[in-house]
């Protein structure tokens, strides 16, 4: 059981690039023990598959990554959405190309998309966003994807509300969501 959790953790860590220890132990919780999945943090970082930031909290892959990158920060951000999903709600994920951070598939096939906003990226997301959809999708293709906005407060959501988001979240106490409609 845990060779199987301990290749989780490594993909996990892998596909993301930079995680914060808090994120491996939400996604894993809802099956294994904290302990454990503290044991194959630890095993993982002792056999040097991955490393660890002991101040900062992070691990990240072996390969290069540079933690401090605008997108890169932006990808970890959007990692606690997957997260608090869990691993027993989540079929697939992978980061995708700037504006969006992630997509995410869910156990009943819905698809999200996560976009992260921050003050220094709300201009340029607000031109490229609808942009990189269209080319995405081909015309007469209805958009069944779930698209969510990460934003650092509520004053931010009517700066982007036109941009077609389906819902917004803030990340509040120990990096939960917190998700509010357009109506809220």
């Amino acid at each position: 059981m845990t060779d199987i959790l301990i290749k989780d953790i490594e993909n996990f860590v892998n596909r993301l690039g930079v995680v914060h220890e808090g994120q491996i132990l939400q996604m894993f919780a809802d099956n294994h023990n904290i302990e454990t999945v503290e044991w194959c943090m630890k095993e993982l970082v002792s056999k040097c598959r991955i490393n660890y930031d002991r101040s900062k909290k992070m691990l990240s892959r072996r390969q290069s990554v540079n933690a401090t990158s605008l997108s890169q920060q932006l990808l970890t951000k959007s990692a606690w959405l997957l997260a608090y999903m869990g691993e027993e709600s989540v079929r697939d994920y992978w980061p995708t190309e700037y504006p969006c951070q992630l997509l995410i598939i869910d156990e009943d096939d819905t698809v999200y998309d996560i976009t992260v906003f921050t003050y220094q990226t709300l201009s340029s997301l607000r031109m490229t966003v609808c942009a990189k959809r269209k080319m995405l999708l081909p015309e007469g293709v209805e958009d069944e994807i779930v698209h969510i906005a990460v934003l650092p407060d509520k004053e931010m959501a009517d700066n982007i509300k036109k941009l077609g988001f389906d819902s917004y979240c803030i990340l509040g106490e120990r990096n939960k969501p917190v998700y509010y409609s357009w109506e809220d």
